[in-house]
């Protein structure tokens, strides 16, 4: 990790630690660069509705959105890989869930 990833980490754990003082939990603080790339409006909607319906696995969420199964499984895996949305194991199926409560953008 470099000095300004270190930097960059450190910031958003002052963020996150600031917002949870003032109440809000759970947080989890994305810096502008990688929610520029990772929040495109395709996988916003997947975080929308993994926390408005219950999803119960990553088939039907793609056909409650009406996509390719095979789109929405690349998008939850970005989604996954940057710490936003993780599985829920139960037989065979995963289930996708929203990870934090709150994902916020670390300010300029």
């Amino acid at each position: 990790m470099s000095i300004t990833e270190r930097d960059s980490a450190k910031k958003r754990g002052e963020i996150a630690r600031a917002l949870a003082k003032q109440g809000m939990d759970d947080v989890f603080v994305l810096d502008r660069e990688s929610a520029r790339e990772v929040l495109t409006e395709k996988r916003t909607e997947i975080l929308d509705t993994l926390k408005s319906e219950d999803v119960e696995s990553v088939r039907h969420l793609a056909d409650i959105l009406d996509r390719d199964k095979s789109v929405v499984s690349q998008d939850l895996q970005v989604l996954a890989k940057n710490d936003i949305v993780e599985y829920e194991k139960e037989g065979r199926r995963k289930i996708p869930q929203v990870k934090h409560e709150n994902v916020v953008v670390a300010p300029i």
